[in-house]
């Protein structure tokens, strides 16, 4: 049973040309009113191109191809940080700190004394983040899931098995982060319990890497259709504006 006030609305989505098919990282960015998507292709990733959209009904503007002048700083232009970083960095919390235990494990220390340690389900692919006493994260690769656990005894709290989460947005006291289906994606928005308050299913799956942004109570999250050629997959992203209230 769905509870809450604030409900999710598909404003618009937009595909794009079939000139931009293919596998693609990037950000979202909302400047005034318009929307420019980032992205650059794996295979090539010194080459960046963008696609500017009327915030208001979703037309694009522009497109550019290969940004040569970006290029150097394609860093910029993805919400993901350094590998290194979810693989290696610990996560400090005033007395708390969260370190890794091998690919998939995890270990908190009070005060430098082990409160716990547990081993979940994939890698970690979003930064940890603390809410009173308890951790959040999101992993992916081999299967991922989106977690949050008891700082304290490292009982899991809610767990969602998503396939992969690498990004999730926090507004006021609710949580907002994406579940791909094969044809379609389900954004979820639950409170800290991990109850669901509300969800919203669109057109288009998602990637791991696919971005998720927030913008004046708007998200803007990027989705792709797969078409099956004689030898390979081709993907056309769409662009989606929800609004949150």
């Amino acid at each position: 049973c769905m509870k809450g006030g604030v409900y999710m609305k598909h404003l618009w989505g937009k595909s794009l040309p079939s000139i931009y098919n293919t596998w693609f990282h990037g950000a979202l960015i909302k400047e005034d009113q318009t929307l420019k998507y980032y992205f650059f292709y794996p295979s090539n990733i010194a080459k960046i191109s963008d696609v500017l959209f009327d915030v208001d009904n979703g037309e694009i503007i522009a497109c550019n191809q290969n940004l040569d002048d970006v290029s150097k700083n394609k860093e910029l232009y993805t919400t993901r940080k350094p590998p290194q970083h979810y693989s290696e960095d610990d996560f400090i919390f005033g007395e708390y700190r969260i370190t890794h235990q091998g690919e998939w494990g995890y270990a908190c220390f009070k005060n430098d004394k082990l409160l716990w340690k547990k081993s979940l389900r994939g890698y970690l692919y979003t930064d940890i983040i603390k809410n009173n006493d308890q951790i959040i994260f999101g992993t992916a690769g081999m299967g991922g899931h989106f977690y949050s656990l008891d700082i304290n005894s490292g009982e899991i709290i809610f767990d969602f098995n998503t396939k992969g989460t690498c990004n999730f947005l926090q507004v006021n006291n609710d949580i907002y982060f994406a579940m791909s289906k094969k044809k379609t994606t389900v954004i979820y928005r639950i409170d800290y319990n991990g109850n669901i308050l509300d969800s919203l299913e669109i057109e288009g799956a998602r990637d791991d890497y696919n971005p998720l942004a927030l913008s004046d109570d708007s998200i803007y999250i990027v989705t792709h259709l797969r078409k099956k050629e004689v030898d390979w997959e081709t993907y056309y992203p769409i662009v989606h504006r929800i609004a949150l209230s």
